[in-house]
């Protein structure tokens, strides 16, 4: 198909912005929904009008505007985490999603469960992880975003240790092998929280599976 120049996105409103009490589909109807309500030249009917019908009218992106708009996409995630604007993230997240022609890929997605993490949001992040990672037809995801997730759970505040686990759990169900990676991430959330009979318990799990450590894990055990 011929391909389109990248268009500017219509804004989205506050209602579509994910909220960690929010429940449903994320990515789903709801947001979609939200996303024509608040945009101005809506008809009565709820039809899209003006500059939200022109975007979803417009042709797919070809494929070397679609890879740039993933990669842009993907930076602006990383941005907005670093801004501490989680909901932004998610926010340009969600619209790459409803872009047609773009295969939105486990990088932004983690991207995106990251800039969560990163500032405090770890139910969203969990959400954003299960719509994205979870079911049949789901991004495949691998264990820089299973550890993602897990940091989420580790370092939040009281931490919540049995989704740790649930985490680690799912990984090895999925067949994504855990690593020191995985292991160090555990061990910063254990000397975080002062913990440290926990993190023992870690090293030996990380012995009795043959996970050899790295210079990650010796700075870590360093710091306590």
């Amino acid at each position: 198909p011929r391909s389109r120049a990248p268009r500017c996105r219509p804004a989205l409103p506050a209602a579509a912005l994910a909220s960690e009490d929010g429940g449903g589909d994320l990515f789903g109807a709801d947001v979609f929904g939200a996303l024509l309500e608040g945009l101005e030249g809506q008809t009565a009917a709820g039809a899209p009008t003006g500059e939200m019908a022109e975007w979803l009218a417009g042709e797919p992106l070809g494929e070397e505007d679609a890879k740039r708009r993933l990669l842009e996409s993907t930076k602006a995630i990383r941005e907005y985490g670093r801004r501490k604007e989680p909901l932004k993230a998610v926010k340009e997240l969600q619209l790459l999603l409803l872009e047609e022609g773009v295969a939105v890929d486990c990088i932004a997605a983690t991207a995106a469960v990251e800039a969560c993490v990163a500032n405090g949001r770890t139910t969203l992040a969990q959400r954003v992880f299960d719509e994205c990672f979870a079911g049949e037809g789901g991004l495949e995801a691998d264990e820089r975003a299973y550890s993602a997730l897990v940091r989420g759970h580790g370092m939040a505040n009281p931490p919540s240790w049995s989704a740790v686990s649930m985490v680690v759990e799912r990984m090895r169900d999925g067949g994504v092998p855990v690593t020191a990676l995985t292991y160090n991430t555990i061990l910063k959330a254990c000397v975080h929280h002062n913990d440290t009979e926990r993190g023992l318990d870690v090293i030996d799990r990380m012995v009795s599976a043959g996970v050899r450590p790295d210079g990650m894990t010796a700075e870590v055990v360093k710091r306590k």
